[in-house]
């Protein structure tokens, strides 16, 4: 009693589905891993907003606010990120083991300084 469960990774189901019926009463295909993973980064059970993902659809939110958004991935361009076409917001995408370090030029040294007097 007063005992909860937290269920995390085990599908994407649009509605409740028995053993009898998910099969013609599902709108995915339970038992793809890629599949799954692309329904998990859109969240988007209808459909509604196809093509875009949970985080995009938040970030296009937070751009018609007036917020300034700069979304980064890691290795790769995820479905997560992707907003509506029409933002034109590009991903940044950096390598697992970090940004480039700054290359230091001589000719900057001067700037630089003035810069940080």
């Amino acid at each position: 009693e007063g005992d909860g469960a937290f269920l995390a990774n085990f599908g994407h189901l649009f509605k409740p589905v028995t053993k009898k019926d998910w099969l013609f009463e599902t709108r995915t295909d339970l038992f793809s891993h890629y599949k799954m993973n692309q329904d998990a980064q859109r969240v988007d059970a209808f459909q509604e907003q196809s093509r875009t993902g949970v985080l995009g659809r938040l970030l296009d939110t937070m751009e018609k606010k007036g917020m300034a958004v700069s979304p980064i991935s890691i290795n790769t361009l995820t479905v997560m990120l992707d907003g509506k076409p029409e933002t034109g917001r590009l991903v940044d995408i950096l390598p697992s083991n970090g940004a480039r370090g700054f290359i230091f030029r001589r000719i900057f040294e001067e700037t630089i300084i003035d810069l940080n007097s």
